[in-house]
């Protein structure tokens, strides 16, 4: 008999009919919260993959722990934090997307392609966008304090 993967229980056939409105329900939040954890340390097993093999995000990684440090320094207020916040978390997520697509891209064929090539130019495009966001939002924050 085949092994179960540790996920076979989420996905098990129940006949509806055997059971309450309020089981279901039951079953079901049980089966979320049993997930919770693993996705909460797949999330982290793949952040620490991206800081060990990939060098833009380790540099980007980098260039954000200098904006926090400056933003310390020129005391930023709430908005101003949320603002930056939310600008490094969209250039490495973008970041992070870009190298799971290029990854999964290459596990199919290592063939060259131009399909292939223009879904990674693509990927690439959008973390290039994210990166001039970021520069733009730093410079609307940072300038002025810096020049006043």
């Amino acid at each position: 008999m085949p092994s179960k993967s540790r996920h076979s229980h989420c996905f098990e056939l129940i006949d509806p009919h055997d059971r309450t409105e309020t089981e279901s329900r039951q079953a079901d939040t049980a089966a979320v919260s049993r997930l919770a954890p693993l996705r909460f340390s797949n999330g982290f097993r793949g952040i620490g993959i991206a800081l060990k093999n990939e060098r833009n995000l380790r540099l980007q990684m980098g260039i954000a722990i200098v904006v926090i440090i400056a933003g310390i320094v020129y005391q930023l207020s709430q908005l101003e934090w949320a603002i930056i916040s939310l600008t490094i978390a969209f250039v490495l997520m973008a970041e992070m997307l870009n190298t799971a697509l290029e990854n999964t891209l290459d596990r199919i064929s290592l063939e060259e392609h131009p399909l292939t090539r223009n879904a990674k130019d693509v990927a690439a495009g959008a973390v290039l966008i994210s990166s001039m966001a970021a520069l733009i939002v730093g410079g609307l924050i940072f300038l002025p304090k810096v020049i006043g």
